[in-house]
């Protein structure tokens, strides 16, 4: 097996929490059944990057739907246990975050936390904090940072989900940060009016790629524009 596992991300997930999602260089996700130990899926995901160091995370509320994160991709995968069949929707990607990938995650109350992360191999090493909202399907990026920059990070939540430990590589040594997840729960700061504009225009662009040829006009979203002179 020629494979390249660095950087793989994997999940449990399944109606009975008996399948292993897994996702791997250069953009191959796996179902391996951990009832009958063998794999059951395997195929390339419809994206145009390698993802390796991603994020990949299940849905809590739901049983075989997974999101995945790798710089400008964002996707949300279901999968159908009867047809052994997987369906992929576009998600948005704030644009702070789409150049970084190898960054720590953390699923919780309903969003996923995002820390550190990098550009390229070593070169700009970020300690910005971000937050995706799943239910809002709205990014946010906090003022608050991480106190040193990380890369090659992973995160765990303690037991009552009241801390993020984060150990990752700063200045080519491990690191540990620990962090409270109170201080990233409540809305610091929104994106800029520009950024939030050209959110609104990506969704409609994904909304229109995943129409049939009937387009439905009632579908469509109407936005306002405002101009300003100074």
């Amino acid at each position: 097996m020629n494979d390249d596992f660095h950087g793989i991300r994997a999940v449990i997930a399944g109606s009975d929490n008996h399948l292993l999602f897994f996702s791997y260089y250069p953009s191959t996700i796996c179902v391996f059944n951990l009832k009958t130990c063998e794999i059951v899926k395997s195929e390339t995901m419809p994206v145009n990057i390698v993802t390796r160091s991603h994020c990949f995370v299940s849905k809590n509320n739901s049983a075989n739907e997974i999101l995945l994160f790798c710089r400008d991709v964002g996707l949300s995968i279901k999968y159908n246990e009867k047809s052994n069949t997987f369906e992929y929707h576009r998600l948005q990607v704030a644009t702070a975050i789409r150049p970084l990938f190898m960054y720590a995650y953390v699923y919780v109350n309903d969003s996923i936390l995002f820390f550190g992360g990098e550009s390229g191999y070593k070169m700009n090493i970020s300690n910005k904090v971000f937050k995706y909202s799943i239910t809002e399907n709205k990014w946010m990026e906090y003022e608050r940072t991480l106190p040193a920059p990380l890369t090659d990070c992973i995160a765990v939540l303690n037991q009552d989900n009241t801390f993020v430990h984060i150990l990752g590589t700063l200045n080519e040594t491990s690191a540990l940060i620990n962090v409270k997840v109170c201080e990233f729960m409540d809305k610091e700061r929104q994106w800029k009016f520009e950024d939030e504009g050209i959110i609104d225009i990506e969704n409609i662009n994904i909304e229109l790629s995943e129409m049939s040829q009937n387009v439905d006009i009632r579908k469509l979203k109407v936005f306002d524009f405002f101009f300003f002179f100074f």
